[in-house]
């Protein structure tokens, strides 16, 4: 869907949006691999998927951005929001996929621990990636 598009509302009432972009993953510690690189337009992204939900009067929108990306700030406002946009980085060791449907590339993660979300601070501790086993045990809207 372009970004100049907004879905039509789910409800009569406004959406809660949480919108994460232009993260600052911090200095690398040397011995914790990936590097993860600033997005370079992630900021726009986030401004401009923002403007589409808030000008239409559809949601308001949460923007976490540089240090307050944090995998607690995070995880505390998947959980009061009906829709969420991550301009950040995907980790997660990868496994081709056989069989299914796939989305984007053909590839599926091979378990939820694997998987996560690079917020701030991610380049220097593990700590600060919002693995997919955590997500699954959030009470998501």
């Amino acid at each position: 869907m372009p970004l100049d598009a907004a879905p039509e509302p789910l409800s009569a009432g406004r959406l809660r949006a949480t919108i994460v972009g232009d993260v600052e993953f911090g200095s690398p510690r040397g011995d914790f691999s990936p590097e993860f690189v600033a997005l370079p337009d992630s900021g726009d992204e986030l401004r401009r998927v923002a403007a589409v939900w808030e000008d239409r009067g559809l949601a308001h929108a949460t923007r976490l951005t540089g240090d307050a990306a944090t995998v607690e700030e995070v995880a505390e406002l998947l959980q009061r929001s009906q829709v969420v946009h991550l301009a950040t980085h995907l980790i997660g060791e990868q496994r081709e996929a056989h069989s299914g449907p796939a989305i984007g590339s053909r590839r599926a993660f091979r378990s939820l621990e694997s998987a996560g979300i690079a917020l701030s601070g991610a380049n220097a501790n593990d700590r600060n990636v919002l693995r997919g086993s955590r997500i699954s045990l959030l009470p998501l809207n």
